[in-house]
C-alpha cells in the first residue's frame, strides 16, 4: 500500500453544504421553519421506567424454553406449517 491510496479527495467547491440541499457526500438539509415548529410541538419524551422492579427482581426457579416460546406458539406453528408444506411440494420434483 502507498500513500495515495489513503488520501481523501479534495472536494469540488460545489460539493459545499448549502441549505436545502441534497443528502449525500456529506451534505446536510437545513432545518427548515415547519421542522422546528413540528419539532416543538412534539409530546416530551418519556422516560421513566415502568417495570416492576420488586417483581422482576425475584428469583424464578421454574425457568424454562417452553415456557419462554409458549407466547410465541401460534407463530412458531404456522412457520413450521409452511416449512413442512414447502418441502412437500418440493419432494417430487427436486430442484
Amino acid at each position: 500500500m502507498t500513500a495515495a491510496a489513503w488520501r481523501i479527495p479534495r472536494q469540488k467547491r460545489d460539493d459545499s453544504v448549502k441549505p436545502g440541499g441534497a443528502i449525500g457526500r456529506g451534505r446536510t438539509l437545513a432545518a427548515t421553519p415547519e421542522l422546528l415548529a413540528r419539532v416543538r410541538g412534539a409530546a416530551p419524551i418519556r422516560d421513566l421506567p415502568t417495570v416492576d422492579v420488586a417483581a422482576e427482581s425475584q428469583p424464578s426457579n421454574g425457568f424454562s424454553v417452553l415456557r419462554l416460546l409458549r407466547g410465541f406458539r401460534r407463530p412458531l406453528l404456522v412457520g413450521l406449517a409452511l416449512i413442512v408444506a414447502d418441502a412437500l411440494a418440493g419432494w417430487p420434483r427436486p430442484v
